[in-house]
């Protein structure tokens, strides 16, 4: 009897100090060297320890994600290296973060759907994000209140998504050191109107300014020799690019939809220019095709309406199909290329040159062919 009281007595204590525990303090993660507790009182999480954080799998599989609702601060004390994926994915209340010098790199949807967060930058930040990051550090968390922005001269790598979304941002300078711009890193920045890129920059990937509607002008760097697909895609405001000498390509879609280019010079050693990589550029009335050009993507220059004449120069192998579809006030091309592979028509439609153009080139040429089999005017450079 006496055993069994006793017993009673040790499982009523242990239960009450589950309940105080649960209330006030929520204990420390014992899986890794990082830990943490919770102040239920006053909302705030403590991140402690050393090392690195765990990356967790989904957004509720972090130990704090049960209070989740409840979190007003984050404190991550100095030790903690990584903050891993989906740390703190949707914490909804979540107003105030205090991060530590010794902070290198954060996960995957750290701060996803943190809409009351004030962004910072923490300046012992090594990589803003890491090589899989796919929603860097506060990236959508701060879409409206984020307007300027300072990164901190140790970053190298701007990754994938790190400002996505950010609709408020207006102004930011990339300091030198930087080398990479990732994957869509700044797309739908609508209010984006000036950004100063470092000549440490050599890599842009992908839709990196996809639909900065406010950017008015920009200048690549000497390094970068490829600008990803739809790099700069529906940059409607985007009137002025200088692109450096040593470009070699132009990916699909690199300019599709900017309305504002009204011209842009291309430098000599560009040999592709990839599929719509220019189409819906209603204002492009002028535009000179490099020396070294081989190919001319499909659907490259469609529906730019503006555009009145244009010459095809010697070294180009291959014009694609649709071409320049939609050119509705293009009166003349001229083709130096005799042997260049021509798309033919696909319907009456849609046409590769359309029916507008005179095309000018050399006598039993493939130019000349196209004209004669499409019923286009063909008038000889020889």
């Amino acid at each position: 009897m006496k055993k069994r009281r006793i017993l009673t007595l040790l499982l009523a204590l242990f239960l009450l100090m589950g309940c105080f525990c649960l209330s006030s303090c929520e204990t420390d993660d014992d899986t890794s060297n990082v830990t943490w507790s919770f102040d239920a009182a006053t909302g705030e999480l403590t991140i402690g320890g050393k090392g690195a954080m765990e990356d967790y799998p989904s957004e509720d599989a972090a130990p704090w994600a049960s209070h989740c609702e409840a979190i007003q601060t984050v404190t991550v004390k100095a030790g903690v290296t990584h903050l891993g994926d989906h740390a703190f994915y949707g914490c909804e209340n979540l107003t105030d973060v205090s991060l530590p010098n010794s902070l290198t790199s954060t996960g995957a949807f750290v701060f996803f759907g943190c809409p009351k967060l004030t962004y910072t930058v923490y300046d012992n930040a090594k990589y803003l994000g890491n090589a899989k990051n796919p929603y860097l550090y506060l990236a959508e968390a701060t879409e409206l209140s984020i307007s300027s922005c300072k990164i901190h001269r140790k970053a190298k790598h701007i990754g994938a998504n790190a400002f996505y979304n950010c609709e408020s941002l207006s102004s930011l300078q990339i300091p030198e050191g930087v080398i990479s711009v990732g994957p869509r890193a700044f797309s739908f920045c609508l209010s984006l109107d000036k950004i100063t890129l470092p000549q440490s920059l050599s890599t842009i990937s992908e839709e990196a300014f996809f639909a900065c509607a406010s950017l008015t002008e920009l200048k690549i760097p000497a390094r970068v020799t490829s600008l990803g697909s739809y790099i700069f895609a529906a940059c409607t405001s985007l009137a002025k690019i200088t692109l450096p000498d040593g470009l070699t390509s132009l990916d699909m879609g690199a300019f599709q939809g900017c309305e504002s280019l009204a011209e842009i010079t291309l430098p000599d050693g560009l040999t592709d220019i990839g599929a719509i990589a220019f189409s819906r550029c209603t204002s492009l009335a002028e535009i000179t095709l490099p020396k070294d050009l081989t190919s001319i993507g499909s659907d490259a220059f469609q529906d730019c309406k503006s555009l009145v004449e244009i010459t095809i120069p010697n070294s180009v192998t291959s014009v694609d199909a649709l071409a320049f579809m939609g050119c509705d006030n293009l009166a003349s091309i001229t083709i130096l290329s005799k042997n260049a592979e021509i798309a033919g028509n696909i319907s009456d439609m849609l046409f590769t040159i359309p029916d507008t153009a005179t095309i000018y080139g050399y006598r039993g040429s493939t130019a000349e062919a196209y004209a004669e089999w499409y019923d286009r005017t063909f008038v000889a450079l020889d």
